[in-house]
């Protein structure tokens, strides 16, 4: 008990940094790092400490009293309401470029990966777009470009989703697809 209020207190008194992971859109390609690693300097009270490529997520240390002046430990937060706050700080900094998500649920093992070969402009926000277009359909848990842009890889939930809706997706917004 000594220890939980003694938590309490080093939070409270912002002596306490908090750690969390969380899934982000954005972050499609390497070259999109530099661009938030840049972002992140005007949120001085969230620290980027940590990207996994791979999995689409990134690890943030933030000052809880910096991002929640007004908290009241007797009303304890949730972790939805600390990523919502994480998100709209993040939104706002990169002009809404990069946001947060929920990590994703189901184990890595039972996702299934698709390769898509692209064609795509030659332009940062064309990447982006094609990306952040294919990321927020439902079942897409991760999706990111390959070294030469010319593949897409999405990380889907089987169940939610399959390729020809993906497909679909891309061509209804002109992502180019090879034809055969």
């Amino acid at each position: 008990m000594k220890s939980f209020l003694l938590i309490l207190c080093l939070i409270a008194s912002g002596a306490l940094a908090e750690e969390s992971t969380h899934r982000i859109l954005g972050l499609s390609a390497p070259e999109r790092e530099p661009d938030l690693r840049e972002s992140m300097k005007a949120l001085p009270e969230v620290q980027l400490v940590g990207i996994d490529h791979e999995k689409a997520e990134v690890i943030l240390r933030y000052d809880f009293n910096a991002l929640f002046p007004n908290y009241n430990p007797k009303k304890p937060l949730k972790p939805e309401e600390i990523e919502k706050r994480l998100d709209e700080k993040l939104r706002t900094a990169t002009q809404g470029s990069f946001s947060l998500r929920p990590l994703c649920p189901i184990p890595q093992g039972e996702l299934q990966r698709l390769n898509f070969t692209i064609l795509i402009p030659d332009c940062k926000g064309c990447r982006l777009g094609t990306c952040n277009s294919i990321a927020r359909l439902d079942g897409v848990e991760s999706v990111r470009l390959s070294g030469d842009f010319s593949e897409l890889i999405a990380w889907i939930d089987p169940k939610k989703t399959n390729r020809e809706t993906l497909i679909e997706k891309m061509k209804k917004d002109r992502i180019g697809l090879p034809t055969p």
